[in-house]
C-alpha cells in the first residue's frame, strides 16, 4: 500500500503546473543510522584522534555542540561552515581542527544512506518531466555533501542544482532560500513544490512564500510514543531512525488503523526481528531443524520465522509445523485423579470465571439441583465460601468417573492427532510463555522429551520445564524478574493482536479418517481490518529492516522486553484509548468479552483510588485482575498525567500545556480551525495540528500588525466573527482567560455561537 505522503504527491507529478520539485536533503533524501543527527559526535567520541586530542572522549559531544552555538553567535551571517564551527577550537593547531573536521566527515559518509522512498519519487518526477533541485539549509558545502554521500546517489546527474545555505549563506528558515531559487528559474511559487521534515523551514517558510509543501514526517501518535520510550528506557540504541521510516510509511487516513499499523511496524516488527535472529542462530548452532509453533501465537512467529528463513535462502533446511493446541484442549486430557478438584485449582489465574466455567471445562453439566442455584457464581464467592467449595468437592467426586472417561476419550484423540504431525523427539516446540505449562503437558502425555522454546519464560515456568532441554528469548534474572512477571500478568495486549483472527482449539474430533481439532468461533476478533493494518506495519519493518542491513542484534532481549513494558506500565492516551478496546474473553466458550479498559474497570479503580491501585501491583499483580485487567492504562484513561508522574517527566510549561490541549483536541472530530494568538505557544501547537490533518484556516489578532504570518491570513476579531469560522484554538497560556472572554464576547454581540473552543486556562485548568 502507498503511503499518504506519496498520494498527496502524486498531486503534484499531476499537476501541469508544476515544473520544479524541491527536495530537502537531510531526514528526507538523506537519513542517519543514529538517533537523532548530534548522535553523530558521539560515534566520533570513541575515535583516537579524539581521545587523543581531548583525553576524554565522553565530553566531545558536548563539545561539538557547544562549538556549533559559539559559531553561530559569533557569525553575522544566516550559515555558518564546519570550517567555522572547528576554528572555534582555537586552542588546537589548524591541523588539528582540520583533522577534526575529516573525521566528521568521514563519520558521517559512514552512517549517512540514501532514502529509497524518496529516490523512487525523484524517479518518478522524472518520467513526468519534472526538473529535480535539491534545498538544504546546513553547515556542510555541497562538495561536502556531494563527496559523504550524493556521490552515490543513482539520480545525481538527473538533478538540475543543489543549493546549500553554507554556501549561498541563504536559508529555507529565514525564506531567503526559496526566494533565491524563484529567482534563479524566474518561477512563480505555484510552479513549484518543496518536500522535507522541518515543519519551520520546510513547510512554514515555503508555505510563507505561497509554495507549495509536503511535510515527510511521522505522525502524531508516533511521535507521543517516543517521547514516553524515552523517557521509560534507559537506552535508546541507534534504531529509531529506521522505525520512524516505517512511520513515516503510514498508508491509513483514520487514526485507528493508522494506530495499529504503527504498532506493528514500531512495535511487533522489532519483536519478530530480534526473535527470529536469535531462534535461526539457536538452531544453526544446535543442529535445531524441526520447529513446531503451538499455535495461537505460534502462527505470526512462524510466519516472520519462514520469511528471514526466506531472506536468508535457508528455508530448504528447516521444517516447520503448526500445532494445534491450548491449555483448553489439553486440560481434560491431562486430569489425574488427584488434579481434577477444584482445591488444587490457582482461581487467581480465572477472571471472571463462573462455578458452570469449571464444569464446561471437564466436560460436564451440573445435574446436582442444590448447585445449580450457584452456577453462575463468582471465583470470588466460590473462594469465600466454604460450604461452597465443599458442595462443588463431594459433587466432582460423584462424577469421577465421567471424567475420567472423558480424560480417556479426549487423551486418546490428542496423542492420534500428534502422532499425525509426525514431529522427531529431537523437535522445537515454541510456545509464547510463560509458564512452559503446555510443554509440561505435551511431555507428560506423549511420554517424549522434546527441546523446550520460550518467548519468555516465569520463575514458574523454569519449575514447570527443568528436567527439559529448554532455551528463553527473554532471560529471566533479579534485573527483570519483575518486567517478567508484569507481562505475564497482562499480556492480552500482545496476545490478542498475535493470536489475529485465528480461533482457539478447545479439543479433537475424528471424521472418518482424521483426527481433527474442534475450533473455538467466538475467539476470533471481530475487527479484522485492525490486525491487517497491524500486520501491514510489521511487513513494512522487515521490507525496511532487510532493504537498509539492520543488524541482527540491533534490539537486544531486554530491549524488546522494556519495549513491551513500556506499552503495559507508561502507556500513551492513544494505546489506552486503542489497546483499551481489545476484547478479552471472560468465559470459558470466549462468548462473553469485555473490553481491557471498561467502564466497570475504570469505576473499580477509581473506588480503590489510583495510587492504591498502582501499589497493589508492587506485591501481587494479580491484585483485582478480574476487574481491572490493565490498570496503568486504566489510570491513564482516567487521568493521562498519572503515570507521567511516575517517570519524572520534567517538561516546560509549554509542553506541559501543549500535551493539555492536544489531549481535549483528540476527544473531538475536527478537520478545519482558527487559531486565536500567534505568540511561541503557536508555534509549538502549529505542526502538532498538521501533524494531525487540522486545516488551519486563518490566525486571529486582537490589533493584527500584519496581514499574513507563515502563510496565513491574519484577521481581527472584527474581520474573524464575519465569516463562517465557529471553532476555534487559543493559542497562549498566561493570556487564555482574557482572549477567550473576549472571543465569546465579540461573537454574543454579533449573535454568532462558537460550536468549539479550546484553550488551557492556568488558573481553571478546563476546557
Amino acid at each position: 500500500m502507498r503511503n499518504l505522503l506519496y498520494k498527496d504527491f502524486g498531486k503534484y507529478l499531476n499537476d501541469k503546473n508544476i515544473k520544479y520539485i524541491s527536495f530537502d536533503i537531510f531526514d528526507t533524501l538523506v537519513f542517519r543510522r543514529v538517533n537523532e543527527p548530534i548522535d553523530i559526535f558521539s560515534k566520533m567520541s570513541s575515535n583516537k584522534l579524539i581521545k587523543k586530542i581531548f583525553e576524554d572522549g565522553a565530553n566531545f559531544k558536548q563539545l561539538r555542540i557547544t562549538a556549533e552555538k559559539y559559531a553561530r553567535k559569533a557569525s553575522i551571517k544566516e550559515e555558518i561552515t564546519l570550517t567555522e564551527i572547528y576554528a572555534q577550537f582555537n586552542y588546537l593547531t589548524k591541523n588539528q581542527q582540520k583533522k577534526l573536521l575529516e573525521l566528521e566527515l568521514k563519520t558521517e559518509q559512514k552512517f549517512l544512506f540514501i532514502n529509497s522512498e524518496i529516490e523512487d519519487w525523484i524517479k518518478l518526477a522524472l518520467a513526468y518531466n519534472k526538473k529535480i533541485i535539491l534545498v538544504s539549509d546546513m553547515y556542510l558545502t555541497k562538495k561536502q555533501i556531494l563527496q559523504i554521500i550524493l556521490k552515490d546517489f543513482t539520480y545525481i546527474d538527473k538533478i538540475d542544482n543543489i543549493f546549500v545555505s553554507s554556501n549561498l549563506n541563504k536559508t529555507k528558515y529565514l525564506g531567503t532560500m526559496y526566494d533565491y531559487v524563484l529567482e534563479q528559474y524566474s518561477l512563480k511559487p505555484n510552479e513549484i513544490v518543496h518536500i522535507g521534515d522541518n515543519f519551520l523551514s520546510d513547510i512554514s517558510s515555503a508555505n510563507n512564500k505561497n509554495i507549495n509543501a509536503i511535510y515527510y514526517h511521522y505522525d502524531y501518535m508516533y511521535a507521543e510514543q517516543i517521547k514516553h520510550e524515552k523517557l521509560y528506557l534507559s537506552d535508546i540504541k541507534d534504531t529509531l531512525y529506521l522505525r520512524n521510516l516505517v512511520a513515516i510509511n503510514n498508508p491509513y487516513k483514520d487514526d485507528k488503523n493508522k494506530f495499529f499499523y504503527h504498532f506493528g511496524a514500531t512495535i511487533a516488527g522489532p519483536i519478530f526481528w530480534s526473535f527470529s535472529h536469535w531462534l535461526i542462530k539457536l538452531c544453526q548452532q544446535n543442529d535445531f531443524y524441526n520447529i513446531g509453533f503451538i499455535l495461537r501465537e505460534g502462527k505470526i512467529f512462524k510466519r516472520y520465522f519462514s520469511a528471514l528463513l526466506e531472506q536468508k535462502k535457508i528455508d530448504n533446511k528447516f521444517h516447520l509445523k503448526e500445532i494445534h493446541t491450548s491449555r483448553k484442549a489439553l486440560y481434560i486430557p491431562s486430569i489425574t485423579n488427584e488434579n481434577y478438584n477444584i482445591n488444587t485449582t490457582n482461581l487467581d489465574f480465572y477472571r471472571n470465571w463462573k462455578i458452570k466455567d469449571f464444569y464446561t471445562q471437564l466436560g460436564l453439566s451440573i445435574s446436582n439441583k442444590n448447585l445449580l442455584e450457584h452456577e453462575n457464581k463468582s471465583v470470588d464467592e466460590l473462594r469465600n465460601s466454604k460450604t461452597l467449595i465443599a458442595l462443588v468437592i463431594q459433587d466432582l467426586t460423584n462424577n469421577v468417573h465421567q471424567i475420567m472417561d472423558n480424560k480417556n476419550s479426549q487423551l486418546n484423540l490428542f496423542l492420534e492427532y500428534w502422532e499425525s504431525l509426525n514431529l522427531p523427539q529431537n523437535s522445537i516446540l515454541f510456545d509464547f510463555g510463560a509458564n512452559a505449562t503446555m510443554h509440561k503437558i505435551i511431555s507428560e502425555l506423549t511420554h517424549q522429551k522434546y527441546i523446550n522454546v520460550l518467548f519468555y519464560r516465569t520463575q514458574l515456568g523454569f519449575e514447570n520445564s527443568f528436567n527439559q532441554q529448554q532455551y528463553t528469548y527473554i532471560p529471566y534474572n533479579e534485573d527483570n524478574q519483575h518486567k517478567i512477571e508484569l507481562l505475564r500478568s497482562c499480556p492480552d495486549i500482545f496476545e490478542i493482536l498475535f493470536n489475529g483472527t485465528l480461533e482457539t482449539t478447545l479439543g479433537y474430533q475424528k471424521d472418518l479418517t482424521n483426527v481433527l481439532p474442534i475450533i473455538d468461533t467466538h475467539t476470533t476478533i471481530e475487527d479484522t481490518s485492525i490486525i491487517k493494518s497491524f500486520i501491514n506495519g510489521i511487513d513494512n519493518y522487515f521490507d525496511h529492516a532487510i532493504q537498509y542491513n539492520q543488524k541482527e542484534d540491533a534490539f537486544s532481549s531486554y530491549d524488546i522486553l522494556n519495549l513491551m513494558t513500556r506499552v503495559i506500565e507508561f502507556p500513551t492516551i492513544y494505546e489506552v484509548k486503542y489497546l483499551g478496546e481489545l476484547p478479552i474473553n471472560v468465559s470459558q466458550d470466549a462468548s462473553k468479552k469485555i473490553t481491557l479498559i471498561s467502564n466497570q474497570s475504570k469505576n473499580k479503580l477509581t473506588e480503590i483510588g489510583l495510587q492504591q491501585a498502582l501499589d497493589n501491583l508492587k506485591t501481587n499483580l494479580y491484585k483485582n485482575w478480574e476487574y481491572i485487567p490493565w490498570t496503568q492504562g486504566t489510570i491513564t484513561s482516567i487521568d493521562y498525567k498519572f503515570m507521567k508522574q511516575k517517570y519524572s517527566v520534567r517538561e516546560n510549561p509549554n509542553e506541559t500545556y501543549l500535551n493539555m490541549l492536544l489531549q481535549k483536541i483528540d476527544l473531538e472530530t475536527i478537520s478545519e480551525i482558527s487559531i486565536y494568538g500567534t505568540g511561541e505557544f503557536f508555534l509549538t501547537l502549529l505542526p502538532e495540528l498538521l501533524l494531525r490533518n487540522i486545516k488551519i484556516k486563518y490566525l486571529i489578532e486582537t490589533k493584527p500588525s500584519k496581514k499574513e504570518f507563515l502563510g496565513y491570513t491574519v484577521l481581527s476579531l472584527e474581520e474573524i466573527v464575519q465569516t463562517e469560522q465557529n471553532c476555534f484554538i487559543i493559542a497562549s497560556i498566561a493570556f487564555a482567560s482574557i482572549m477567550k472572554e473576549t472571543l465569546i464576547s465579540t461573537f454574543e454581540l454579533n449573535n454568532k455561537e462558537i460550536r468549539y473552543l479550546f484553550y488551557i486556562n492556568i488558573k481553571e485548568n478546563e476546557h
